[in-house]
């Protein structure tokens, strides 16, 4: 293309682009954030299960000890 024939506006073309980039870059950081708060709350969850886990263990194991002290 032919700089003396472009119509087009320069100053807009730049604007959009750099529009077009920042959406680009605010969608990214939200998909990785809500990712991330995913991620996080999965860990969470398991964590909460490893505990109930544990205190079952516990309890199995202090029952097993009062029916052995009987």
């Amino acid at each position: 293309m032919n700089k003396y024939t472009y119509k087009g506006s320069k100053l807009q073309n730049h604007f959009t682009a750099y529009l077009m980039q920042f959406v680009r870059g605010k969608r990214r950081d939200y998909l990785e954030k809500k990712i991330q708060m995913a991620e996080a709350k999965e860990l969470l969850e398991d964590i909460g299960q490893m505990e109930a886990r544990v205190v079952i263990e516990e309890l199995l194991e202090n029952q097993t000890r009062e029916e052995l002290l009987l």
